[in-house]
């Protein structure tokens, strides 16, 4: 993944690799989502249609003046080819393992998941909401709770696949 530019789009460049070589990448793991909403990007100079879901991670995770070497599933497999699809497939544990990182990419922030993460990154305990009798702090408590509920009932939640992707990974 190209670094960012002001007023630029999305470029990627893609290399073969043996995983055998022990290559330097993070692997992303991120939901597919609707097919009828593409967005297009360019790889190696092409242009090249992803799913909307996919172009908002890469947007997102654009660094200013690096490179950032990813693994990812819609680009790095073609998926025309049910041969290397399936071949691929095959590899997936690996690909998650080897990996230096897994990103976890669960959709765009809103309000609600911008509150989740902050209650939980701010959180020493999972206990750490607690039930008020302060109506103003009861009323506090049920917006974090809700955000936290949101974020984790996500659709990338009910993906069979993050089974392998998270718990294969090293980080």
């Amino acid at each position: 993944l190209q670094p960012r530019s002001s007023g630029e789009g999305i470029n990627c460049t893609v290399e073969l690799v043996k995983i055998s070589d022990k290559p330097q990448y993070e692997a992303l793991s991120y939901m597919w989502g609707p097919k009828n909403i593409l967005q297009r990007i360019l790889i190696n100079g092409n242009p090249f249609d992803v799913r909307e879901n996919l172009w908002l991670a890469l947007h997102h995770l654009r660094v200013e003046s690096e490179i950032r070497v990813l693994w990812i599933d819609a680009i790095c497999i073609n998926q025309r080819n049910i041969h290397e699809r399936n071949h691929q497939v095959t590899q997936m544990g690996r690909i998650y393992h080897e990996a230096t990182r897994v990103v976890v990419w669960l959709g765009a922030s809103d309000p609600s998941s911008r509150l989740a993460f902050k209650v939980l990154l701010s959180a020493k305990r999972i206990e750490v909401i607690r039930m008020s009798k302060d109506p103003e702090k009861s009323t506090e408590q049920n917006h974090q709770l809700a955000a936290i509920s949101s974020l984790l009932t996500r659709d990338y939640w009910k993906r069979l696949w993050i089974i392998q992707e998270v718990l294969m990974a090293k980080d």
